[in-house]
């Protein structure tokens, strides 16, 4: 913090509250990049300008008894090309009125790893980036009529994602999505929070984290079907998810995770059933891989039941994933893949990765909303077209002797479609433990529910 700028700034506050006048201020240039996502695009709505006005204006008279004239209705806005912003050492204004200040805002976005193996890459909170969801920069310059600098001091922002209701496509920093770290309502929220900490005399902050709700991408074939409607939100610790279905209390745990290597070479080589020494002899080059049963121990803690995810996996030595978990992802094909209850078998299926839907299904990049209400639709591009839907891990096979299948898709596989007997019994969000669902048949199992959630947020669907 410049804290030279910040005395000329208490001195100013303290001259005018001696006074007992108001000074008036105006607000010359608002200068805007965004290195990461679309997020300054919400500048064509005249919504996000009326509150960022009104939310400055409050700002600045509570503050520092400074006024913004009633005639600014839009604000000045500048979008930048470059980190590199305005040049206010080389300042411009020709307002005659020497008792008016001049104001020049800075508000830049920058990616989490960037921004901290810079900024703060001595900092001893190495969870601080992974927290991050993006990093927003505010910088405040206050002239007087001489071009005298009165005030210069920023403020970092860490926005993190807060717990939500919406599902659906989140927007990602993954090689297929820009990042967008909130909505319109949650952009201006948090550029009035920074404002206020930022022109606080009595502060010295450097770097907030603030929690905004989160930007979903719009779609046609999970928001039509949970938008508005009711969730059933799990609560996880420890491993064990608790939800309440069918007017109960459900749990579930998913527990350790195991390997064990077939034994298909040497001496100690062992024979296996025909189903697995065809898929081991089928295999593009058998002879040079490992074959592993990847398994995780699972638990239905309100029945006593203990289960077991079962998966079938080559290790291929000359196949190099770009993520080290993937290498236990080259699931073997055919119905392999099981989910046991000690010695018996619930379900046996097949796995398949990288499959694009051809139904139909889309996602729509240039419309948002919290996935939760139609009302918080916004469109960032109007010329954006739907993107065709494809799922990280398609599961089919037999489940209690009735056909299901799991389709998973979206950020870090985060989406679960759910069906049994080709009709779609429940959606759900989370990653390796559900975070909220929704079943849409009301005849569904409570065990049933829970054996396959078991196998949906398994740790081997990275």
């Amino acid at each position: 913090m410049q804290v030279k700028n910040k005395y000329f700034f208490l001195l100013l506050l303290l001259l005018v509250q001696m006074s007992n006048a108001q000074k008036k201020i105006k607000l010359e240039q608002v200068t805007c990049f965004s290195s990461v996502g679309p997020i300054m695009n919400y500048w064509q709505n005249e919504q996000v300008k009326t509150s960022f006005i009104n939310d400055l204006r409050q700002v600045l008279l509570t503050k520092a008894s400074l006024i913004i004239p009633d005639t600014l209705k839009v604000p000045p806005i500048s979008i930048a090309k470059s980190l590199l912003g305005s040049d206010h050492a080389k300042i411009f204004f020709t307002d005659p009125d020497t008792s008016t200040l001049h104001l020049y805002l800075d508000i830049y976005e920058i990616d989490p790893i960037s921004f901290f193996s810079k900024v703060y890459k001595n900092s001893r909170d190495t969870n601080l980036v992974k927290r991050s969801r993006s990093v927003f920069v505010l910088e405040a310059w206050l002239f007087d009529s001489k071009k005298k600098n009165l005030f210069n001091e920023s403020l970092d922002i860490s926005v993190i994602p807060s717990e939500t209701l919406g599902m659906g496509n989140l927007f990602t920093n993954s090689l297929q999505y820009n990042m967008l770290a909130t909505i319109p309502i949650g952009f201006t929220a948090m550029l009035k929070t920074g404002w206020n900490i930022l022109f606080d005399t009595s502060s010295n902050i450097q770097l907030v984290e603030m929690k905004v709700p989160s930007a979903f991408m719009a779609d046609n074939y999970i928001q039509p079907l949970t938008l508005q409607k009711d969730k059933i939100l799990v609560k996880t610790k420890k491993d064990i998810s608790t939800f309440r279905y069918l007017d109960k209390i459900e749990m579930i745990r998913m527990g350790d995770l195991l390997y064990e290597e077939l034994k298909t070479k040497g001496k100690s080589s062992q024979k296996y059933p025909l189903d697995i020494a065809n898929a081991i002899e089928n295999a593009s080059n058998s002879s040079a891989s490992d074959f592993v049963f990847t398994s995780q121990i699972c638990r239905d803690v309100i029945r006593d039941k203990n289960y077991l995810v079962k998966l079938f996996v080559q290790v291929n030595p000359y196949s190099h994933p770009a993520n080290p978990d993937q290498m236990f992802t080259n699931f073997l094909p055919g119905n392999l893949h099981l989910l046991l209850n000690d010695k018996d078998t619930i379900a046996n299926f097949t796995i398949e990765k990288r499959v694009t839907d051809i139904s139909g299904k889309k996602i729509f990049p240039g419309k948002v909303s919290n996935g939760v209400d139609t009302s918080s639709f916004f469109i960032l591009d109007k010329q954006s077209t739907g993107w065709p839907v494809t799922y990280n891990y398609v599961v089919l096979g037999l489940i209690n002797k009735q056909v299901f299948s799991i389709q998973c898709s979206g950020s870090d596989n985060s989406i679960k479609e759910i069906y049994l007997n080709e009709k779609l019994v429940c959606i759900a969000q989370g990653i390796f433990n559900p975070e909220k669902f929704v079943v849409f048949d009301p005849q569904l199992a409570p065990e049933l529910l829970n054996q396959l959630l078991i196998i949906a947020f398994n740790h081997f669907f990275i």
